[in-house]
């Protein structure tokens, strides 16, 4: 049996030496996935038994071995109601950025069924394409007049040395897609080439642990759905790695009381659960309650004040 505390499993980003957290066999995570989801079955997922490691010098935490969900897990989760969100923080935000440039060309990875690539498209005179994995959600970008290719970045940079698809974009997103990766250093030197000279890459990722994953479980904040756990030191260590500047954008964070509640309310009925059930919880969880409270108010701060869940970097040359 292999002695987890005494593997030398390196950072995928700064190749130091990363120090064993947890074991994640795939029954317990198909378990967890039941929970968070509310329901009494799931389909074939071809999910792995994974183990947590963190960077002992960059606090990265990722998986191994790093593989990404199977396109079944994919299509499962990606099936469920809310999983795209309609708005992100992070699009009025990189709007308000890039609307100061002249017009330009956005590259967004990972793009979904296109919400942003709709939100950009009717703001800005700027030309987007995007790309996803899921070839379902590319058919319903499709459907709204996007231009959207299923492949992956590698894919990409090869068609588009030998078609018409640009080579070099001013504005590359990438909402919540590094984490996904096997293997992210790979991925943004990808990206770092299809970057103009003065363009901006802007990168975001849930603020890892996430507030409502400090007494409970979060499984679509681990394997095999995020493979990379990302923090600030791991984004600069990433920037330093790939010789890019680097600056943080991040919304003000929730309330304590409103990140307990939401805690609790994941944690004990799951990710469907409502608003409505609080009172409930609150009576019949009383030490949880206050554990909660006690763990949201001792949240890491930055400059005094209290990280959000989700953390947004800005890169440029």
């Amino acid at each position: 049996m292999i002695n987890y505390n005494e593997t030398k499993e390196a950072c995928p980003i700064c190749r130091q030496r990363g120090m064993f957290l947890r074991h994640l066999p795939a029954i317990y995570i198909i378990r967890e996935l039941k929970r968070f989801f509310s329901v009494a079955e799931i389909p074939p997922l071809d999910i792995c038994d994974y183990s947590l490691f963190v960077c002992s010098a960059c606090s990265l935490e990722f998986a191994v071995p790093p593989v990404p969900g199977s396109k079944a897990f994919y299509d499962w989760i990606t099936a469920k109601t809310g999983y795209y969100s309609a708005s992100r923080w992070e699009y009025q935000t990189v709007v308000d950025k890039i609307s100061t440039f002249d017009a330009g060309l956005l590259l967004d990875v990972g793009c979904g069924d296109g919400e942003f690539l709709s939100f950009v498209g009717g703001l800005l005179d700027i030309k987007a394409i995007g790309i996803d994995l899921t070839q379902s959600s590319v058919d319903k970008c499709k459907k709204k007049g996007i231009e959207a290719h299923c492949m992956d970045i590698a894919t990409y940079m090869n068609t588009a040395a030998t078609s018409r698809l640009p080579d070099r974009f001013d504005f590359i997103v990438a909402f919540h897609s590094l984490e996904h990766m096997a293997y992210p250093l790979r991925f943004i030197e990808s990206l770092k080439q299809l970057l103009t000279r003065n363009g901006l890459l802007f990168l975001s990722t849930p603020y890892s642990p996430v507030s409502y994953e400090y007494s409970f479980y979060a499984p679509l904040n681990n394997p095999p759905h995020h493979l990379t756990r990302w923090n600030r030191s791991s984004y600069i260590k990433l920037a330093e790695t790939v010789n890019m500047k680097i600056d943080f954008l991040m919304p003000v964070a929730e309330s304590p009381f409103k990140r307990a509640f939401q805690s609790m309310r994941i944690g004990v009925r799951g990710y469907n659960s409502t608003i409505k059930e609080l009172p409930f919880l609150i009576v019949a969880h009383p030490l949880v309650t206050f554990k909660e409270m006690y763990l949201q108010l001792s949240r890491e701060r930055f400059n005094g004040k209290v990280l959000p869940d989700i953390i947004m970097a800005q890169l440029s040359f």
